[in-house]
């Protein structure tokens, strides 16, 4: 019985340093499929890369609806190679492949995803889910997460779903505001003296560093708590629509944040004539054109070099003196280390209860994974491990199974080992494991006839772990059969 899963890339084929700086550029080893670990790199370097040039970035995630041949991670590379050499795909975990598609729109990664799912359909039933920067995310965790939720509404009738274009302005749920704790705490109070007076403030950190988050905290605790908090995702707004989107003084964004906090994510992305508008709304402290004052907080937000645009004459240097009046640094979560499993924890209590399920408990080996991992994506991938594993979630509790690959297998400060030649399936423990696995589910299945609540009782198992399982496993007959 074939141990590996149609997406599980051996050893031998994975590439363990595939990517490396040259020039500033991302120099790819060869064109074979990449590690967890690779993938996730290149995507963060290609993700700076397009927010720098204001490019397109796409993903595609590959994900395999039951059991197949292997080499499924061989076939995509290469037929990526004919279709659009600058892509590559690595693993994502043992059912999915991860795809990053360089300077890539949302339609040619949809036409793409179904050219794959077309050739790859010989091979097992195949699902993709299709995401894009910068109309549907705004972070790299957000790319993937949104990827993800399209393949899993995928199915065998629809292969290929794209995600939804992130709306131009949301107000998010208050429950999902992270816990102000550590240097931010101490800049509470600057942040309580900007509210009172409507003052503009400016965070800065890196890309996912939960700078929306920490705000939304800040907001709740500010002279505006009783007002809405709204973002604006101003990388995702054309510019012809800019203007009404922001300004307008009946549907606008500033208009309906009346009495609460603006916030404007990834400012520097906003043309120069909308800096303008900015600048007039925030000297003027009422919309361009109208009378009536306007009790809104401004707060913008961004990775880059406010002081280096400027110099290029990328951003308005009047915009920017307005804005430094209050500025606050959001430190990445790896410099906030001991906030990890508080976050992970409140994550977890959010989304169960946004899907009205009872919270799963997080095990002591989950973690003590989650504080060794390095956190490239900040809180922005944090949330998303937590969204998953919440979602994959099994006996009420998060084990590490529920995480993906590259969170498991990537240690920080500890260096992939040095590949060696052995034969194939030698010391893989993973396959070994998943041949006795499957062998005591068929003798369990053997012995019962078939009656999977017995089978489970005699496995010491719940009914619908079983029943994950046997999926995995081809389903009962094809099991029973083997």
């Amino acid at each position: 019985m074939d141990a590996q899963t149609p997406f599980e890339v051996s050893s031998s084929q994975v590439e363990a340093r595939p990517v490396f700086q040259q020039g500033g550029d991302s120099v790819a080893a060869s064109s074979g499929p990449l590690s967890a670990c690779a993938i996730q790199e290149l995507l963060t370097q290609e993700w700076q890369r397009a927010r720098g040039s204001r490019g397109q970035l796409a993903v595609v995630l590959v994900r395999s609806l039951n059991r197949g041949e292997r080499g499924q991670a061989q076939h995509a590379a290469a037929i990526l190679a004919e279709l659009q050499p600058s892509a590559r795909v690595g693993s994502y975990d043992r059912y999915a492949l991860l795809i990053v598609c360089p300077q890539t729109r949302a339609e040619s990664a949809t036409q793409l995803a179904r050219t794959l799912a077309v050739r790859l359909s010989g091979r097992g039933r195949i699902a993709c889910g299709v995401a894009a920067h910068p109309e549907m995310a705004s972070s790299p965790a957000e790319l993937v997460s949104a990827a993800e939720r399209a393949a899993r509404r995928a199915s065998g009738a629809e292969p290929v779903v794209v995600a939804p274009a992130l709306p131009y302005v949301v107000e998010p749920r208050a429950s999902f505001a992270a816990p102000v704790a550590g240097v931010l705490a101490e800049a509470l109070p600057r942040w309580q003296a900007a509210s009172a007076q409507a003052a503009a403030v400016l965070m800065l950190g890196e890309a996912g560093a939960g700078k929306q988050t920490i705000a939304q905290a800040m907001h709740l605790q500010g002279a505006h708590k009783n007002g809405p908090f709204k973002v604006v995702h101003c990388s995702a707004i054309p510019e012809d629509a800019i203007a009404s989107v922001l300004f307008a003084t009946d549907r606008g964004a500033f208009a309906d944040a009346k009495g609460g906090t603006l916030f404007l994510e990834d400012v520097a992305a906003l043309s120069l004539a909308a800096q303008s508008l900015l600048v007039q709304t925030l000297e003027t402290r009422s919309l361009p054109g109208a009378t009536q004052p306007l009790d809104v907080q401004c707060v913008a937000s961004t990775h880059h070099d406010l002081g280096a645009l400027c110099a290029q004459g990328r951003f308005r240097a009047d915009l920017l003196q307005l804005l430094n009046a209050v500025k606050l640094e959001v430190p990445a979560l790896r410099n906030r280390s001991e906030e990890i499993l508080s976050l992970a924890e409140h994550f977890v209590a959010a989304i169960s209860a946004q899907w009205g399920a009872v919270a799963p408990r997080i095990t002591e080996e989950s973690r003590s994974l989650l504080a060794d991992y390095a956190w490239p994506g900040n809180v922005s991938e944090l949330r998303h491990v937590m969204e998953r594993a919440v979602a994959l979630a099994e006996d009420d509790s998060i084990t590490p199974a529920e995480f993906p690959e590259h969170v498991r297998t990537a240690v920080a400060g500890e260096s992939e080992p040095e590949r060696v030649s052995l034969p194939r399936g030698f010391l893989d423990l993973r396959a070994s494991l998943l041949d006795h696995e499957a062998m005591l589910i068929r003798q369990a299945l053997q012995l019962t006839r078939g009656n999977q609540r017995k089978a489970a009782s005699l496995l010491k198992l719940p009914l619908r772990t079983l029943e994950r399982k046997l999926r995995n496993l081809g389903g009962r007959q094809r099991l029973m059969a083997s």
